[in-house]
This record gives structure tokens, C-alpha cells and sequence, in this order.
């Protein structure tokens, strides 16, 4: 994935994959959009009891489709649960920073 990205302290990064994002520091990181990652729609899947809620990919979604579940797993942990599913635009940021492996992405046609 390639892209331009601000962190909350206005430091300008730019780069390709996420070699320069420093997780799991608290940093939130915004994507900025280009034309053609507009038209994109994605669909989300993650294992409710693979994931033990650190939501790091909460904090990198950048259209904030992700969110912390209600409901506690297996494992006693509130895992993250997408919420805003329409939104999704499959850039992949949450399953770059998942720790657990347990998200899946789909790019969906039209």
C-alpha cells in the first residue's frame, strides 16, 4: 500500500506497506485517500475469539469502520468487531497491524 500519512503530531510520512508505522505505540495514523482508493468497498471479517482487543486496528482504520464488541469472547476479551461495514474501502491497514492474525480483508466488485 502506498500512500501519505500525518500522525497526530503533524510528522508528514511517506512510504509504502508499513515499514514507518511504530506499533504498538498509541499513534494514530490517518490515510489520505487518493482518486482511485475512493471507489474501492471491502468487506471485513475478523475471529471474535482469535482477537484479544488490543484494537490497534481500530486505531488504523482510516474511515473508522472497526469498533470494541460488547460482548467478551471465549478468551475473556471485548475483541474488535466491525460496526460500519458499508464503509470499508479494503486498504488493508487493519490487518497489517493485527498482532493476532485474525483479520480477514475482501475487496468487493462495484
Amino acid at each position: 500500500m502506498r500512500g501519505v500519512y500525518i500522525n497526530i503530531n503533524n510528522d508528514l510520512l511517506t512510504g509504502q506497506g508499513n515499514s514507518f508505522i511504530a506499533w504498538p505505540n498509541p499513534v494514530l495514523f490517518v490515510y489520505l485517500i487518493e482518486g482511485s482508493h475512493m471507489a474501492r468497498k471491502g468487506k471485513v471479517v475478523i475471529d471474535r475469539e482469535l482477537c484479544k482487543g488490543c484494537f490497534l486496528c481500530v486505531r488504523a482504520c482510516p474511515v473508522k469502520v472497526l469498533e470494541a464488541d460488547t460482548e467478551i469472547n471465549s478468551s475473556g476479551s471485548y475483541p474488535s468487531k466491525a460496526v460500519h461495514t458499508d464503509k470499508c474501502i479494503a486498504c488493508g491497514n487493519c490487518y497489517e497491524v493485527c498482532p493476532d492474525v485474525c483479520i480477514e480483508i475482501y475487496e468487493l466488485e462495484g
